[in-house]
């Protein structure tokens, strides 16, 4: 009698095992930044030397980045900005703006603390993104700065917010 017992303890417990080791995967699998794939979406906090990314919905008001190129030994375009995983994990992530028509950028020297946010003086709003040049003489009359991603072939053209 104690042999079926022992055989349902047994089975529950190889049971709870699986279903534990498959969240887990499914969890850091989703939570992990550097798991992205080129479209997705994050956004980056912190130092440079100290960056967290976290992975979003792309119509996020804080998914400032998507992800352009992912891999252990892609090269990013100097326009991009580049997020490498922990030591556990060394893949690289090129990153490029997540924005559309009519958003507003603050851009800082650095980059560590660009961010979208309300149109005010001294941002950037976003007249044009293109997705088929690079070729900063097709942004409007009007664009008085353009970050161009060579590589991915993408074009944003910028008028400041006066």
């Amino acid at each position: 009698m104690k042999s079926p017992q022992r055989i349902i303890r047994v089975a529950a417990v190889v049971v709870v095992f699986v279903v534990g080791v498959i969240g887990y995967l499914v969890f850091f699998q989703k939570s992990d930044p550097t798991a992205a794939k080129v479209g997705d979406c994050v956004s980056i906090t912190g130092a440079s030397n100290l960056a967290t990314a976290t992975r979003l919905s792309c119509d996020d008001q804080s998914a400032l980045y998507v992800v352009t190129a992912a891999g252990k030994t892609v090269t990013c375009d100097s326009s991009e900005v580049s997020y490498s995983g922990s030591a556990r994990d060394r893949t690289k992530l090129c990153l490029f703006y997540n924005v559309r028509v009519g958003d507003c950028l603050t851009v800082t020297p650095k980059g560590d603390g660009d961010a979208k946010g309300t149109c005010a003086a001294g941002t950037l709003k976003v007249l044009s993104v293109r997705t088929d040049t690079a070729d900063k003489t097709t942004c409007p009359a009007e664009a008085d700065e353009a970050r161009a991603d060579v590589t991915r072939n993408r074009l944003i053209c910028f008028s400041t917010v006066r």
